[in-house]
C-alpha cells in the first residue's frame, strides 16, 4: 500500500501540469460556451384555486390542491395559448409560446404557478400575466357554461311540472262542473289530483332552490394571487456550476 501511494505521488508530481491543464482547459471551454448563451429569466405568476364542494376546511384545502393540479393542464390548453399569443406585443405563434411556458403546483397549497422563460425579464413577466389571465378567463367561462346548462335543465323540469299542474287543475274544474261532481268517485279523483298538484308544487320549490344554489355556487374559482414581476437575476445559464462540473470532469480524466 505504501508503495502504491509512493508511485501515485511520483506520477502526480511528474504529470502535475497535465492534472492542472485538463481541468483548466475544460473550465475555459465551459466558460466560453456559457458566456455565449443569452441569459434566461423566469417570471412566475401564482393563481389561487378554491373549491366550494365541502364545508370542511381541511377537505377544502385538499380538494383545492387536487383541483390546482387539474387546472395545471389548462395552462397549455390551445384556447389559452391562442388567446394569449394574440395579446402579446408583438404577437407570437402558439408553438413558440408553448415552449417558453411552464407550470407547477406549490406543494401543500392550492397555488398554481405559471412561469414564462425569456431573454427579456420584462417580457417574461408580461407574458406570464397574460397567460394567467387567460386561464382565469377560461375557467370562469366554463363555469358559467356549466351553470347555464344546469339551470336550464332544472328550469325545464319546473316548466314541465307547471304544465302538469295546469292540466290537473283543468281536470278538477271539469270534474267539479259535472253533474256527478258530488259523487264519491269524482271526489276521490279530485282529491288525487290535488295531491298530485301539491307534490308537484313541492318538487318545483326544490328545483327552484337548486337553481338558486347553482347560481350562487358556480363551481371552483381560480383567481390571481400574486402577479408576475420582472426577475432581477437570470436563472440560466449557470456559469459557476458549469465551470465546477468541467473542473471535476477534468480532474477525473487527468487522474484516471
Amino acid at each position: 500500500m505504501e508503495l502504491d501511494l509512493r508511485q501515485l505521488a511520483q506520477r502526480a508530481w511528474r504529470w502535475w501540469w497535465v492534472i492542472l491543464a485538463i481541468p483548466a482547459a475544460l473550465a475555459i471551454v465551459a466558460y466560453l460556451y456559457t458566456a455565449r448563451q443569452s441569459p434566461l429569466y423566469l417570471a412566475e405568476v401564482s393563481l389561487e384555486v378554491k373549491t366550494t364542494s365541502t364545508d370542511n376546511a381541511y377537505d377544502a384545502l385538499l380538494g383545492s390542491e387536487r383541483q390546482a393540479k387539474t387546472y395545471q393542464r389548462l395552462v397549455k390548453n390551445n384556447d389559452v395559448l391562442t388567446a394569449a399569443a394574440g395579446r402579446v406585443d408583438p404577437p407570437m405563434d402558439v408553438e413558440t409560446l408553448e415552449k417558453i411556458v411552464s407550470s407547477r403546483v406549490e406543494p401543500d397549497t392550492s397555488l398554481l404557478l405559471i412561469g414564462v422563460s425569456d431573454t427579456d425579464p420584462i417580457m417574461a413577466a408580461k407574458i406570464a400575466n397574460i397567460v394567467a389571465d387567460e386561464v382565469v378567463s377560461l375557467v370562469a367561462t366554463r363555469n358559467q357554461e356549466d351553470v347555464s346548462v344546469r339551470t336550464a335543465e332544472l328550469q325545464a323540469n319546473v316548466d314541465d311540472l307547471e304544465n302538469q299542474i295546469d292540466k290537473d287543475r283543468a281536470k278538477i274544474v271539469k270534474l267539479e262542473s259535472g253533474t256527478d261532481a258530488a259523487s264519491a268517485a269524482v271526489q276521490a279523483q279530485i282529491a288525487d289530483l290535488n295531491d298530485d298538484i301539491a307534490r308537484n308544487q313541492n318538487q318545483i320549490e326544490l328545483f327552484r332552490t337548486q337553481i338558486g344554489a347553482t347560481v350562487i355556487n358556480q363551481g371552483d374559482s381560480v383567481k390571481l394571487f400574486t402577479p408576475a414581476v420582472a426577475p432581477k437575476e437570470p436563472y440560466a445559464p449557470r456559469k459557476m456550476l458549469n465551470m465546477v462540473l468541467a473542473i471535476l470532469t477534468g480532474l477525473l480524466i487527468a487522474t484516471g
